[in-house]
C-alpha cells in the first residue's frame, strides 16, 4: 500500500514538472520577443517625436559657434529629444545659414531635422532655398555645417544666376564658393561679370553635368547651347564669366542657317567677337536653296592633295543643258547656289559688324560639287576672306606658287595668289603668276588632233576676267 501511493505520488510530480517545463519554455520565448527599449525606439513616421522631453511654441532659433552666429531661424514649433542630440522643427521660415567668407543662403520648410551629432540639418518637405545665386523649389535638401556644403537630391527647380533651371542633384559650398549639378537644363541671358547689360538674345543650355568650381570658370559636360540662330555641340564646354571666352573641347559641332561646322576645338572672344577654331576643321556651306537651321549628322571629309584627283575630263558638251552645266563649272555667279566643303587646321574669324574678315590656314582647301558630277577646287598656303568687300584670296607659301585651282572639265591653274568675288552675281577673278591648263567650249575645241592651248605666263601682270576661254 504505501509502495504504490509512493509510485503515484512520484507520477504525479513528475507530470507537473514536466508542465511547468513546457510552460517555462514558452514563458522564456514570448520574453525574449520583449522589446525593453520599445518605448525609447522611435518610428519613422514619427521622427523621434516618442522620444520627445521638450516642446517649445514660436520660437526664434539662432545657432553658435563661439561669439559668432552661424544660423538663425523663426520656427513655429521645436521638440527636442530626451537624449538632446536631435531637434524636430516644424514651419520653419525666414532661415539663414552663414558661412566663413559670409557667403549665406535662406531657407524655409515645412519639416526638419537637426543632429547636433553630425551638424545636419534635413529638410524634408516643402523645402525652398534662396541666396544671391539662387531661388529653388525642391522636397529636401541636408545642409552639413561641417563642410559649409548645401545638397540638394532629386529634381530641382527655379533661379539659377540669370536664368531658369530644370536640374537634378544640386551641391552648393559655399566656402569657398562652388557648385556643381547633374543633368541641366538652362534658359536665359548670358551675364558677364562687369558688364552692367546681359546679352539680348536668350540661351539654352543642355548638359549631363554642369560644375563651377572656385573661381570664374564654369564648366559643362556633353553640352548643347543654342541662341535660337545657332546650334553649339561638344564633349566640353568652359565659359569664363569674367572675361566671357568660350571654350569647347572634343567633337564640336556648330549648326546655323548658312552652314555646318565640325573641329575639335574652338574658343570664342565674346567681347572681342572673334573666334579662333582649331584641329581638323571642316566648314560645310549650305546652298541657297537649303538655308535653314536644323541638327544634323556631320560626316567628316578626307583632304586632298591635287595629284590624288583624277586627270580624265567628261566628254564635251553635246547639248544645250550640257553646255550650260560647263559653263557653271566657271561661273563664280552660282557660288551660293551649290554646297561647299573648306578644310583646314585653323580658321580664325572676326565677326563683329564692319570688321568682318577671317584668317585660313594649315594648308586650307575649298570644293564646290555641281550638277551632274561636276566641280571645282582650290588649295593654298593660307586663304583671307575678307567680309566688308566679299573677297576671298588664296595665297601661296613664300617664294612658291603652289595655290592650285582645279575643275572636273580638266582645268588646272596654279597661282601666286588668286582672288575671287564672293558677291551674289559678280563672276570676277583675279590672280598673280596664274599658270596652267584651260580647256576651251565645244566650239572651241580643235576638230583635228590637237593638243589644247595652254596659257602660259612667264612674268604675267595681275589677270582678271571669268575662268575659261582657252
Amino acid at each position: 500500500m504505501n509502495i504504490a501511493r509512493y509510485r503515484i505520488l512520484v507520477g504525479f510530480w513528475a507530470a507537473a514538472a514536466l508542465a511547468l517545463t513546457l510552460v517555462g519554455a514558452a514563458y522564456l520565448r514570448q520574453f525574449a520577443r520583449i522589446d525593453p527599449f520599445a518605448s525609447y525606439r522611435a518610428r519613422p513616421e514619427d521622427m523621434g517625436r516618442t522620444r520627445v522631453a521638450i516642446v517649445l511654441r514660436d520660437v526664434r532659433l539662432r545657432q553658435y559657434e563661439g561669439p559668432k552666429m552661424i544660423g538663425d531661424a523663426h520656427v513655429d514649433r521645436i521638440e527636442v529629444t530626451r537624449d538632446r542630440q536631435l531637434i524636430n522643427c516644424f514651419a520653419i521660415t525666414d532661415g539663414k545659414y552663414f558661412a566663413d567668407n559670409k557667403k549665406s543662403f535662406q531657407f524655409s520648410t515645412d519639416l526638419a531635422q537637426y543632429s547636433f551629432a553630425t551638424k545636419l540639418l534635413e529638410a524634408q518637405i516643402g523645402a525652398r532655398v534662396i541666396s544671391t545665386d539662387l531661388d529653388l523649389k525642391t522636397s529636401r535638401f541636408t545642409y552639413n555645417q561641417f563642410l559649409h556644403e548645401l545638397r540638394i537630391p532629386g529634381e530641382v527647380k527655379g533661379r539659377f544666376f540669370d536664368g531658369q533651371v530644370v536640374a537634378s542633384d544640386l551641391i552648393y559650398r559655399l566656402n569657398p564658393a562652388s557648385y556643381e549639378l547633374g543633368s541641366t537644363t538652362w534658359e536665359g541671358k548670358l551675364q558677364v561679370e562687369g558688364d552692367s547689360q546681359p546679352s539680348k538674345r536668350p540661351w539654352k543650355i543642355r548638359s549631363d553635368h554642369m560644375k563651377h568650381p572656385p573661381g570664374d570658370i564654369d564648366i559643362y559636360t556633353n553640352a548643347e547651347a543654342t541662341d535660337g540662330d545657332v546650334v553649339v555641340r561638344a564633349d566640353s564646354v568652359e565659359r569664363n564669366s569674367k572675361t566671357d571666352v568660350l571654350v569647347g573641347k572634343g567633337h564640336v559641332r556648330y549648326f546655323s542657317a548658312r552652314s555646318n561646322l565640325m573641329c575639335d576645338k574652338v574658343t570664342i572672344y565674346r567681347k572681342e567677337k572673334r573666334a579662333v577654331l582649331e584641329s581638323g576643321v571642316q566648314l560645310f556651306i549650305k546652298p541657297e536653296s537649303q538655308e535653314k537651321l536644323e541638327v544634323v549628322e556631320l560626316q567628316p571629309v578626307r583632304p586632298v592633295v591635287p595629284e590624288e584627283i583624277a586627270k580624265g575630263r567628261p566628254a564635251p558638251p553635246s547639248s544645250d543643258a550640257d553646255k550650260q552645266l560647263y559653263e557653271e563649272v566657271r561661273s563664280t555667279k552660282n557660288r551660293r547656289k551649290y554646297p561647299t566643303t573648306v578644310l583646314a587646321s585653323r580658321i580664325e574669324y572676326w565677326y563683329g559688324k564692319g570688321n568682318r574678315h577671317a584668317i585660313i590656314t594649315g594648308s586650307p582647301q575649298a570644293r564646290q560639287e555641281l550638277p551632274a558630277g561636276r566641280w571645282r577646287q582650290v588649295w593654298g598656303h593660307r586663304a583671307l576672306y575678307d567680309g566688308e568687300k566679299e573677297t576671298l584670296r588664296v595665297d601661296s607659301s613664300e617664294g612658291k606658287k603652289d595655290t592650285r585651282i582645279r575643275t572636273s572639265l580638266g582645268d588646272d591653274l596654279v597661282a601666286t595668289w588668286f582672288l575671287v568675288s564672293t558677291k551674289e552675281d559678280e563672276d570676277s577673278w583675279e590672280g598673280e603668276g596664274v599658270q596652267g591648263d584651260v580647256y576651251p567650249d565645244e566650239e572651241e575645241i580643235p576638230k583635228e588632233n590637237v593638243k589644247p592651248p595652254k596659257a602660259r605666263v612667264k612674268k604675267p601682270p595681275p589677270l582678271k576676267g571669268p575662268i575659261g576661254g582657252g
